[in-house]
């Protein structure tokens, strides 16, 4: 099983055949007519009906996953995090103090701290080296 320490819940997953097995016509129905509600009024404010990804949480991969969404700010609540300790690299300047969404980290920092090279995030926000520099933000 998944480690799910500091996992969010932020959406209801109901897989669909439990839905046509569980839920008599009249109750599918119904839930039809609610979803299809949330999908007119995200259309009216402009936003679009995404689709997601959904893993099980007792696969044998959840973990590695669960490290993916973490790196990428989707995990828990390491969404920001701040500078602790000025950094200079290659002419670029971080001042203690700043903050930054991980997602958004910039690409100028050192590779050895975890940061986005080549367009993707590589990082350990564990790793003593991130430490040194950063601060996950509740």
């Amino acid at each position: 099983m998944a480690d799910l320490d500091g996992m969010q819940i932020k959406f209801t997953v109901v897989k669909n055949d439990d839905i046509e097995k569980y839920l008599s016509k009249n109750e599918q129905e119904k839930l039809i007519d609610c979803v299809g509600q949330i999908e007119m009024s995200r259309a009216i404010e402009g936003l679009g009906n995404a689709k997601y990804l959904v893993i099980n949480t007792d696969e044998p991969y959840a973990d590695e996953v669960i490290e993916i969404m973490k790196c990428h700010g989707h995990w828990g609540n390491g969404n920001r995090v701040k500078v602790i300790k000025d950094i200079k690299f290659e002419g670029e300047s971080f001042s203690k103090g700043q903050e930054f969404d991980v997602k958004t980290i910039p690409s100028r920092l050192p590779a050895s701290i975890g940061v986005f090279v080549s367009g993707k995030w590589f990082c350990d926000v564990g790793s003593p080296i991130f430490e040194e520099y950063f601060k996950l933000l509740d």
